[in-house]
């Protein structure tokens, strides 16, 4: 008997909450408390990146079209040298998750 906070005994559940854990994992590597930094993100990539059972991604599955296409950062666009590390970082990372 599955409950709201017993949810584990739903293995749809278990398996999206193991794959999502494996990228958080992944991103975080030796900063593992940065996990709440990078959790949108994870979350992003795992809504647009194609799934197999559901010949589809879950993006598409709920609204009915593919995702918006994320557009690569361009070095250099960004006000500040910080932030435009950061941007750069970011999509480093989200390309090796992908």
């Amino acid at each position: 008997m599955s409950t709201t906070f017993h949810s584990q005994t739903d293995g749809q559940s278990e398996v999206v909450n193991n794959v999502i854990a494996m990228y958080l994992r992944y991103v975080t590597g030796d900063r593992p408390r940065a996990w709440v930094d990078w959790l949108l993100w994870v979350e992003y990539c795992y809504n647009t990146s194609y799934h197999s059972a559901l010949r589809a991604t879950p993006f598409e599955v709920v609204y009915g079209h593919p995702p918006p296409p994320m557009l690569p950062f361009e070095p250099g666009t960004a006000r500040t040298e910080a932030a435009d590390a950061l941007l750069r970082d970011m999509d480093e990372i989200l390309a090796e998750v992908r």
